[in-house]
């Protein structure tokens, strides 16, 4: 389960990271800095895009998995002091 947590939020991740990057390409080749955003632009344009509510939620689900995953990484990974 740790695994399949850790692929999901992964690929979450790595989606609202392309969307970011996106933004910052459209922004530098309109040379309009106030278009580029962060994760809440993101989330904005895969709100606004067809289907968007089922695709916020499959990332939101996504991020909830990858957030698990920390957690379950956190407590269980051995961190060598010497």
């Amino acid at each position: 389960m740790m695994i399949k947590a850790g692929k999901i939020g992964y690929v979450a991740r790595g989606i609202v990271w392309i969307i970011i990057g996106y933004l910052f390409l459209k922004a530098a080749m309109q040379s309009n800095p106030s278009q580029a955003g962060g994760s809440g632009s993101a989330f904005s344009f895969l709100e606004n895009s067809s289907y968007g509510s089922f695709l916020l939620g499959a990332v939101a689900v996504g991020l909830i998995c990858y957030g698990i995953f920390m957690f379950m990484r956190a407590r269980h990974q051995v961190i060598n002091v010497s």
